[in-house]
């Protein structure tokens, strides 16, 4: 745990992937009870909050979000 807490320190981010009922929730709960401490709460959404992505979603299209499309000068 302490090494995705160096981690997450250094980078911001991490993203946790792998198939359903490998542990990615409870790591990514523990991972901010680790860093929250005393203002762990186990509610999303007072300091801390869970994403999920559709599974057609590629890194690529996590990291660098929506991008628009551009024909003949216009937004397609």
């Amino acid at each position: 745990m302490q090494d995705l807490v160096t981690l997450l320190k250094f980078k911001y981010q991490i993203i946790l992937q792998g198939p359903p009922g490998t542990g990615k929730t409870y790591t990514a709960k523990e991972l901010a009870k680790n860093i929250l401490g005393a203002d762990w709460e186990d509610k999303p959404g007072k300091r801390w909050d869970i994403v999920q992505l559709h599974p057609s979603y590629t890194y690529e299209d996590f990291v660098r979000g929506l991008v628009a499309e551009v024909q003949d000068g216009k937004i397609a």
